[in-house]
């Protein structure tokens, strides 16, 4: 018959398993995170760029009123990409927090289990020992002076 400590192996495991498959979520989660964030960044910087393009071109030559519009409907376009994109970034920085605290949970079950085994496996040994010392102290003495 398998001692516990062995049996709880397995369960050990399992935990194991479920906390890097969530430690690569979390990584895979941040990672995404910050590409969105880059790509904000991106279509911050290109809008600028876009409106002192914008700027430079009626302080030089008037603009005809068809593309004036066309030039402000654009850059209300780039506006509210920079605007979902933030609404995205934070609600992934919330899923991020929320899987966080999952992982967490999960971390410390596995941890739990590694000391749980760590005590079964003292246990055994104190058990075994004090066996060994009972069959020890049950067997015949045999004196030395038949």
């Amino acid at each position: 018959m398998k001692k516990t400590s062995e049996r709880l192996q397995t369960v050990l495991k399992i935990a194991q398993l479920k906390q890097q498959q969530a430690s690569q979520r979390l990584g895979e989660m941040t990672r995404d995170n910050l590409a969105a964030k880059q790509q904000q960044q991106q279509l911050r910087d290109y809008q600028q760029d876009y409106g002192q393009q914008f700027s430079k071109q009626i302080t030089h030559q008037p603009l005809q009123a068809s593309k004036a519009m066309n030039y402000l409907k654009f850059y209300s376009n780039l506006e509210n990409a920079v605007t979902l994109q933030q609404e995205r970034i934070v609600l992934a920085e919330d899923q991020i927090n929320t899987f966080r605290r999952e992982w967490q949970k999960i971390y410390s079950r596995e941890k739990n289990m590694e000391s749980l085994i760590e005590r079964k496996q003292l246990e055994e040994e104190m058990e075994l020992e004090k066996k060994l010392q009972r069959e020890q102290d049950d067997r015949p003495k045999s004196s030395s002076f038949e």
